[in-house]
């Protein structure tokens, strides 16, 4: 029997995360389309792996003060976060940065004394977009990152996801990803 990691994400969108509508759907049905459908299981099909690790990819959609309360925040290996606003809107990239921040800190201090998960699997920022803002977004994206990287000693990479984009061929991507870090047992990046 494989052993299954979850890798949770924060996500990162006020006090009722599940009320987020990326992707034309609803947080909750979000959260089902990436942690719940088996379909999401993905260890690399072929390859001796899928005896030994499974991922799941696990959106936490509640608000961003229960995940900062979690006694095992050190499971956490990224955010995503509303980046469909106005550019112009400082006041709420500069909350998403504390936000970020703060979060990178609980992984450390509810690590005690074990490997936070996201030293062997990275950290991951994913920043859901409208096309247009990507380049006004690019500067607070890679402070973001050094932020991160900062705080938690590991590598760090932001994503920009386009709402249009199919979001369900992207966190197979991901998995498939983490599933060969998890089997190396190294950091990345």
């Amino acid at each position: 029997m494989p052993d299954v990691r979850l890798l949770n994400f924060a996500v990162l969108d006020g006090q009722k995360p599940a009320q987020w509508r990326p992707w034309g759907t609803n947080g909750r049905s979000f959260g089902a389309m990436s942690a719940g459908c088996d379909t999401m299981v993905l260890p690399p099909t072929g390859t001796p792996l899928a005896d030994i690790w499974q991922a799941k990819l696990f959106p936490n959609l509640v608000a961003f003060e229960e995940v900062l309360e979690e006694p095992h925040g050190h499971i956490y290996v990224g955010a995503i976060i509303d980046g469909v606003r106005d550019p112009a809107n400082l006041a709420y990239f500069s909350q998403k940065y504390d936000d970020i921040d703060r979060l990178c800190l609980a992984i450390g201090s509810k690590a005690k004394g074990l490997v936070p998960l996201s030293k062997i699997v990275g950290f991951e920022i994913w920043i859901v977009i409208d096309p247009a803002s990507r380049t006004a977004l690019d500067k607070w994206g890679a402070s973001l990152r050094a932020l991160a990287r900062d705080r938690l000693k590991t590598g760090v990479r932001v994503r920009y996801l386009r709402r249009d984009d199919f979001f369900e061929e992207f966190v197979d991507d991901y998995l498939t990803e983490a599933v060969d870090r998890l089997s190396q047992g190294v950091g990345i990046f």
